[in-house]
């Protein structure tokens, strides 16, 4: 197959009875993913909610360019591809500030740094607040029913241009892989996605220390 290779034995037809479950390992290739035509256009996000519960984490994409408020994506990602997900968007946020540093630089010029300011300039940021519980705002955000169920994935491709980010959010699944999820997000918002999403899986693998059995004699 050329979008995946399975590792299988297979016997003549009388070793595979109906009530005998098979098993097998498959590779995909997020290359070659199906792009469904409801999924082509992809979604403009403005900010992003990540939550994580015993199973999953869960990224609600909202546009809050418009009232009400619209959940415009939701993805559920297990546990154990959060942390891949990171290292890819690190990678992708790294590329993203080498390549507007040289698209900035001049000659005996030092370049400034994403979020730098200009010698001189006066800083008049104020405290950061901290962010609402999802309980908090959830009732004031508008959520099609298409979108409520959320749609599952184990792997991200990112892109980036000069001003924006794309997320392909991948389902790895037998027979092809799909794209189930495309959103873009400028500059800003993917940087507050990263941090936001750094955040939540920092909270949880600290709960799940926590919560692990300590050896006896230990308080």
């Amino acid at each position: 197959m050329s979008d995946s290779d399975v590792d299988s034995h297979r016997g003549d037809d009388d070793a595979w009875p109906e009530h005998n479950p098979q098993s097998q390992e498959v590779r995909h290739s997020q290359v070659t993913a199906i792009v469904p035509d409801s999924v082509s256009n992809g979604v403009m996000a403005t900010g992003v909610v990540v939550m994580h519960s015993v199973h999953e984490f869960t990224i609600d994409f909202l546009n809050r360019l418009t009232l009400p408020c619209r959940v415009v994506a939701r993805v559920i990602v297990p546990h154990a591809v959060v942390e891949s997900f990171v290292r890819a968007m690190e990678d992708n946020t790294k590329a993203f500030d080498r390549r507007l540093k040289r698209q900035h630089s001049a000659p005996g010029q030092a370049a400034q740094s994403p979020g730098e300011r200009p010698a001189g300039s006066v800083s008049q940021s104020s405290p950061v607040p901290s962010p609402p519980r999802p309980d908090e705002f959830y009732d004031e955000l508008k959520i099609d029913n298409d979108i409520l169920t959320g749609r599952y994935a184990n792997a991200v491709m990112i892109k980036h241009s000069q001003f924006e980010f794309a997320y392909d959010f991948i389902a790895n699944i037998f027979p092809r892989s799909v794209v189930v999820a495309r959103v873009f997000m400028s500059e800003g918002s993917a940087r507050q996605f990263l941090a936001s999403l750094k955040q939540s899986c920092s909270q949880f693998q600290k709960k799940q220390a926590d919560e692990k059995p300590k050896p006896d004699g230990e308080n």
